[in-house]
């Protein structure tokens, strides 16, 4: 309830992105989309693989479906995930090669870039920065202060 109409249309897009997630593996699906700075939604899934280390996290995945269309400036992100056989009781957050990712987008990014990490069934859902996700990210470089 706490959402604005924008950011429910967002997490909404990263539901209906969870039905193109492929993971035959774990069983486990991710949808991601994103707001750009013109305002667009742009959505995309988890792409899974027989070798781990090759997997796409959808949030790796959105942002570059996002770039190929020419939008760096990203200001928020929503992430939401289920299991083949269940629902996921808790939100689901990024992991730590998505963090690492996002804080680049968040560096060239004016303002901060909001995650929204969200459970299955939107009950609850986390409103994060990067730097609340990310606190001491590998960088030589600090954002330029607002």
């Amino acid at each position: 309830k706490d959402l604005t109409p924008k950011e429910k249309l967002l997490l909404k897009a990263a539901e209906k992105a969870i039905k193109h997630a492929y993971n035959p593996y774990s069983h486990s699906f991710v949808g991601a989309a994103v707001l750009t700075k013109s305002g667009e939604i742009i959505a995309a899934s988890s792409i899974a693989n027989m070798s781990s280390s090759v997997n796409l996290c959808a949030e790796r995945c959105v942002i570059a479906a996002a770039n190929a269309k020419g939008h760096r400036h990203i200001t928020k992100l929503a992430l939401i995930a289920r299991a083949e056989t269940h629902d996921y009781e808790e939100p689901v957050t990024p992991c730590g090669i998505c963090r690492q990712f996002l804080y680049e987008i968040d560096m060239i990014t004016p303002g901060d870039l909001i995650v929204l990490c969200s459970n299955t069934k939107k009950t609850k859902i986390y409103r994060l920065t990067l730097e609340e996700l990310l606190p001491y990210p590998y960088s030589r470089y600090k954002k330029p202060a607002k």
